[in-house]
């Protein structure tokens, strides 16, 4: 058996400061310390849930590597071992809004990554047509989709062509802004399904961000709670029950062992949001459950 590889993501005291012209500095997020695990043949599946304005769009970003955020104001971050110092195709981005090129067909939005990386990655126009028609078929769009342009679509049609552009690019690393949080309940449910059965095929992390505290309790094994602005991780849940993908999220989702575990997460949430912003701790997220405070914080 080779050597584990180092962590796919860590954040050492991690803190980003926003100063623009003029206006007093907003320290966004403060004392990030998280570390996401490297496992063989399959990535974790990790979410986050806390208030608005917390600041869990700003850790995502940072992740991303958007110029707009980096570098952080303290601490260091690193993907698979390396420094990130800016965007790479190895970390996709969805967002919440469905950002689809408007001008382009469904089959060349999902195309336009391949394409801009064709060069790297040594692909001819032929497979980048054929990579982006299977990805079509893999995201549960029928072919006759392919020429179809966005405003011809449904929302969670566009959550769809969007999921598969990021992924045709094969990435280690997938991020998700509260991707769901726009569609109605048929419809969410229905791409949590197709999350899960995707998850399971690809090797690759995924790092979500959501407004539901049932969705990532359902959606992830692992669950962080971060406190309100500076925002930081308070609280790390890591025996939430693993999806299944031969189980429609709607019947997962009204199992009791799940309704435990979302009451167990409420109950942590709500308890961190009727505390005081300076009695929050934060803690180092790496997945033993231990809740162990930053720097040895108590």
């Amino acid at each position: 058996m080779s050597a584990p590889g180092p962590p796919v993501l860590e954040c050492e005291g991690v803190a980003k400061e926003f100063v623009r012209g003029g206006q007093v500095p907003f320290l966004a997020v403060t004392d990030l310390s998280l570390t996401v695990a490297d496992i063989e043949r399959r990535g974790e599946f990790i979410c986050i849930v806390g208030p608005s304005g917390c600041g869990k769009s700003t850790l995502l970003q940072l992740i991303a590597g958007f110029d707009t955020h980096l570098p952080p104001t303290r601490g260091e971050m690193r993907f698979h071992g390396k420094p990130i110092i800016g965007p790479s195709a190895d970390r996709g981005m969805l967002f919440q809004q469905y950002n689809c090129y408007p001008h382009l067909s469904v089959l060349d939005n999902i195309a336009f990554g391949l394409r801009l990386h064709a060069g790297a990655l040594k692909l001819s126009g032929s497979e980048i047509i054929e990579g982006s028609m299977e990805w079509l078929r893999r995201v549960r769009l029928a072919e006759g989709d392919a020429r179809k342009y966005p405003h011809e679509l449904s929302g969670g049609m566009r959550q769809r062509v969007a999921l598969a552009r990021c992924l045709a690019l094969k990435p280690r690393c997938l991020l998700m802004d509260e991707p769901f949080s726009a569609l109605d309940e048929p419809t969410r449910l229905e791409m949590q399904d197709l999350i899960v059965d995707l998850w399971s095929q690809i090797d690759a992390t995924v790092v979500l961000v959501s407004h539901s505290i049932a969705e990532a309790v359902y959606l992830g094994d692992r669950v962080w709670i971060m406190g309100p602005a500076p925002g930081t991780v308070v609280a790390e849940f890591t025996h939430v029950p693993l999806p299944d993908p031969e189980v429609p999220s709607m019947v997962a989702q009204s199992e009791p062992r799940f309704a435990e575990c979302v009451a167990e997460v409420s109950k942590a949430f709500f308890t961190m949001l009727r505390a005081p912003r300076e009695e929050l701790v934060p803690i180092h997220a790496d997945g033993s459950g231990t809740n162990k405070p930053v720097g040895g914080a108590t």
